[in-house]
């Protein structure tokens, strides 16, 4: 297709160089012009000569053209380049905080009360050889002592240590104390997966004068490396009774637990007035 543009280009030109001093002799009968071998000859080597530079001239413009297009090209190039660049670092940076998300809880411990019931246990089996992990946690007359059987369940992928803390009525009427006899620990210790239970004891009393009150139960809980978290969730002791049938040696006891939350214990600051971030809801 080119090449025939060409061809025609030339032969347009070759005959408008031949046509024109013809057409300037015959219809210019007002000037004096002649038609001679010189002339011819000088005009059509004028003619000739002159091809190359227009040639050469289009060649420029067609160059020029296309350098353009490909700097402009290169310039698109160049900002796509540049939005590409942008996107992969901004997926470089979400990957990133995927990744130390992913290993911070992968390190934060965690645990969920699985279970719970309400042995009625004597004075021997809370604190002269107790049978379970025992805190008493109000007054206790040394008889009968009622308590809560809590069921601990290591939900994390590592080992962890939980000790009781604090729990404290939401209200401000009354909080647990933390008193243990015959313990070598203040801990136990869960390998992921793992169950254990701790028995919160005191007389019957104490635990009927807390029915119905929401309590915030706090515990110290560690990773595999020893890092210092908290954890805590509301508790509710909505019944607990020995009139209802139930197993022996028991009391029947029906909680409501909710709100888990851990954090990550820093120190204590106008931000951090407890010296936790409380950052996960579990």
């Amino acid at each position: 297709m080119k090449k025939i543009l060409w061809t025609i280009f030339i032969v347009i030109t070759v005959l408008t160089m031949v046509i024109t001093p013809i057409t300037i002799h015959v219809f210019s009968p007002s000037m004096t012009s002649e038609l001679s071998a010189d002339g011819i000859l000088d005009y059509m080597g004028n003619g000739i000569a002159a091809i190359p530079t227009i040639i050469i001239a289009l060649v420029a413009i067609w160059q020029t053209n296309k350098a353009n297009n490909i700097a402009e090209d290169a310039n698109k190039m160049s900002v796509d380049a540049s939005n590409i660049a942008k996107k992969a670092n901004e997926i470089s940076e979400q990957l990133l905080q995927l990744e130390i998300t992913r290993q911070r809880l992968d390190l934060r411990p965690a645990f969920v009360i699985s279970e719970w019931s309400a042995p009625i246990k004597s004075f021997e089996r809370t604190s002269l050889r107790p049978d379970d992990f025992s805190i008493q946690i109000g007054e206790y007359s040394e008889k009968e002592a009622w308590g809560l059987k809590l069921t601990f369940f290591n939900i994390s992928s590592g080992y962890e240590t939980i000790g009781f803390n604090s729990a404290i009525a939401k209200d401000g009427s009354f909080e647990w104390t933390n008193s243990m006899t015959s313990a070598t620990s203040r801990k136990i210790g869960l390998a992921p997966s793992e169950k254990k239970c701790i028995y919160f004891y005191a007389d019957k009393e104490v635990f009927e004068s807390q029915l119905g009150k929401a309590i915030e139960v706090e515990f110290y809980v560690n990773n595999r490396l020893d890092e210092p978290y908290r954890e805590k969730m509301e508790l509710f002791i909505m019944s607990m009774s020995d009139t209802v049938v139930h197993k022996e040696g028991e009391a029947y006891v029906h909680l409501e637990i909710q709100n888990y939350k851990v954090g990550r214990c820093v120190e204590k600051s106008p931000e951090f007035p407890d010296g936790v971030i409380w950052e996960v809801q579990v």
